[in-house]
């Protein structure tokens, strides 16, 4: 892996529908606020640093071992493409699936304890392949086309240099501001510096010693690390909900540097926290499979949290396709509806948030932000079944917009400021 010279590194649910084989579930956290400013103060190779023009979801977590070995067995019989590396089953520190069987017929199986651990020695062109095969449903789905067009059927594509994601992909590599805006950004032109909602420095902390500033990093004057379970730090989770992108795997993104590099973000297990900052880039080759190597996948926002009406049948979000048709008997359009209904500043709300904190399916909180930025609560909504019942596609854009405040203030740790670094939106 290449390294800025200002970086010297020692590198050493809400589920996708799917149709009923698929094996594989993501748990995403929602992305809104559309066309925010970008970070000016930022050090990046994308332009507009963290802005994105459109709503979209990403995945909570880093694909784990146990995930990986799903698509293993659905795709590697025989393995051509070189989707497992025999590190992952040697290596007893960051490799967690093992291989068994002959060619033709192998089969795969996480390790014991790393099911729940990020996957390790991927390839560029590996997290490519697996986010076509959920792009094309999982079981049989084919890993070349989809969200990515890759030629050749060789490891590395023939076309690997110039690849990008196809219109229309429906789940994909999350591109540099994709996952940047996903892991620092707080809300309008505030971004932080670190993926935890702060600007201190994150701390390297073991699994149970998280304080909400936490990351799977290496401690100073420790020799080595260790790979914790994804989500090892639900104190630690950035503005929008993800967890692990400062730390655990250092992770691909879809960002062409320069030739053959493509972008990496986020430290790892054996790197020091100055890594994990926002400061931080590096990038690699994309054949490359190593130890401290990772991703997670991103995908379109949901017609069931757009706010909009896509079926036409008078209701935004909740009865629309994909959604549960017995959600429509519990919506109320006029709180739903991503509209100004009663003339006041912002889109109207009902009062409150509902929030299923544990995803449990059911409610088990409301949050009340208390804010003129979205608007008096419409008369006709305070107390609305809308707000007393969930469903599994989420509250409407309403959540979306309030998202950013909800996760700071969700924080137990009140004291982190932040920088409001607005630029000219892009």
């Amino acid at each position: 892996m290449q390294i800025r010279a200002s970086a010297l590194l020692a590198l050493g649910g809400l589920a996708l529908a799917a149709p009923a084989s698929a094996v594989v579930t993501i748990a995403w956290a929602s992305v809104g606020e559309p066309g925010n400013p970008p970070d000016v103060a930022a050090n990046c190779h994308a332009a507009s640093c963290g802005s994105v023009a459109v709503p979209y979801r990403i995945a909570k977590h880093e694909v784990t071992n146990g995930q990986y070995a799903e698509f293993l067995n659905a795709k590697a019989a025989a393995d051509p493409l070189g989707l497992y590396h025999p590190s992952m089953d040697s290596d007893a520190t960051a490799g967690g699936i093992t291989r068994g069987g002959d060619p033709g017929s192998y089969s795969y199986a996480a390790k014991p304890g790393f099911a729940d651990k990020a996957v390790m020695y991927v390839s560029f062109y590996d997290a490519l392949r697996f986010a076509n095969w959920l792009h094309n449903g999982q079981g049989a789905g084919d890993t070349e086309t989809g969200a990515y067009t890759l030629l050749g059927g060789t490891p590395a594509p023939g076309n690997g240099l110039t690849v990008t994601r196809n219109p229309g992909a429906l789940v994909f590599l999350p591109n540099e501001n994709e996952w940047y805006k996903a892991a620092f950004h707080g809300g309008g032109g505030l971004y932080f510096d670190y993926p935890a909602g702060s600007d201190a420095q994150i701390a390297c902390a073991p699994p149970g010693a998280d304080t909400g500033n936490s990351a799977n990093c290496l401690p100073a004057g420790s020799p080595t690390g260790v790979v914790a379970d994804v989500g090892a730090y639900p104190l630690s989770e950035s503005p929008w909900g993800t967890h692990d992108q400062g730390g655990a795997a250092w992770e691909w993104n879809e960002q062409l540097i320069s030739g053959a590099f493509r972008g990496v973000r986020g430290g790892g297990w054996g790197t020091g926290p100055a890594y994990l900052a926002a400061a931080y880039w590096v990038w690699g080759v994309p054949t490359q499979e190593v130890d401290h190597l990772g991703f997670r996948v991103a995908a379109v926002f949901s017609e069931c949290e757009d706010g909009v009406d896509n079926d036409g049948d008078g209701r935004a979000d909740l009865g629309d396709p994909g959604c549960a048709a017995s959600w429509s008997l519990r919506e109320d359009p006029p709180c739903q509806d991503g509209l100004d209904n009663d003339n006041q500043p912002g889109i109207d709300f009902d009062g409150g948030v509902a929030l299923d904190l544990d995803e449990d399916g059911f409610v088990d909180a409301t949050f009340n932000p208390a804010t003129p930025a979205v608007g008096a609560p419409d008369a006709q909504c305070v107390g609305s079944p809308s707000r007393r019942s969930e469903g599994s596609c989420g509250l409407g854009a309403e959540l979306a917009l309030l998202l950013p405040a909800l996760r700071r203030a969700q924080r137990r740790n009140g004291s982190k400021p932040g920088h409001s670094r607005t630029g000219s939106g892009g």
